[in-house]
């Protein structure tokens, strides 16, 4: 099972560059959307360690922070959450929970606390 930092970003770029010639755009926003993905996506600043938990938590874990600068990124494509009536929240939770999510790592509750905090019920 996939569980390491490294993993999760590629999987993520991955899935957005599987995708591209799903979005409708023209040619030079096709290039400008995959340059923005392998740019953002070929960050390094991920140790190589497992995911844990933390790294979900609303405003301070590296994941949720990573994933909030993404979508800013993807406002512009009108590709953002937002667009697509999605939340992180539904994001981190089909991740993470499902049961043939490569990322099944955490439980819904778990991953709701660290969304909406420790008094989450």
């Amino acid at each position: 099972m996939k569980k390491e930092l490294k993993d999760f970003v590629e999987n993520v770029k991955s899935a957005e560059l599987f995708n591209v010639e799903d979005y409708g755009f023209d040619k030079e926003e096709e290039l400008e959307f995959i340059n923005d993905v392998n740019e953002f996506w070929n960050d390094n600043t991920f140790e190589n360690r497992d995911i844990v938990l933390e790294d979900l938590k609303v405003d301070e874990g590296i994941l949720y922070l990573k994933m909030v600068e993404w979508n800013d990124i993807l406002i512009k494509y009108d590709l953002d959450f937002n667009a697509f009536e999605y939340s992180l929240e539904s994001f981190f939770r089909d991740t993470f929970e499902i049961e043939d999510s490569d990322f099944k790592l955490f439980s819904i509750d778990d991953i709701n606390r660290m969304m909406y905090g420790d008094d989450y019920e």
